[in-house]
């Protein structure tokens, strides 16, 4: 790995779109990307411990997949550049009991990779 970004961007519960309000966090993840121009590139999504694992195992994937898209349609990398990969709530870097920690494991992470 070369770098990592960490992003913040919140989905509705139960919901995979990107919001409006979280377009500026990935306007600085294209910037991010931009600077790496032919490399691989991982996009990591997360949850908090509410739920089921299967269930916040598919949502991580579908957030994942979704900055993706965003990435791709705003000209950040060809998309056969771009792995989303969910984690559920397997990852957490934050306590799960506060709404603060909660806040902090619903994340989405993107890894710059070396060739």
């Amino acid at each position: 790995m070369i770098d990592r970004l960490t992003v913040r961007v919140n989905f509705d519960t139960d919901k995979a779109v990107i919001r409006k309000a979280d377009t500026g966090e990935l306007q600085k993840a294209i910037a991010f990307v931009k600077k790496y121009p032919g490399y691989d590139i991982s996009i990591e999504g997360h949850t908090d411990n509410v739920g089921k694992d299967k269930y916040n195992q598919a949502l991580s994937e579908r957030r994942a997949a979704a900055v993706k898209k965003y990435l791709v349609e705003n000209g950040a990398a060809n998309a056969d550049k771009i792995k989303p990969t969910g984690y559920g709530k397997t990852r957490p870097i934050a306590d799960n009991k506060t709404a603060e920690g909660k806040f902090r494991n619903r994340r989405v992470e993107i890894l710059i990779l070396s060739e």
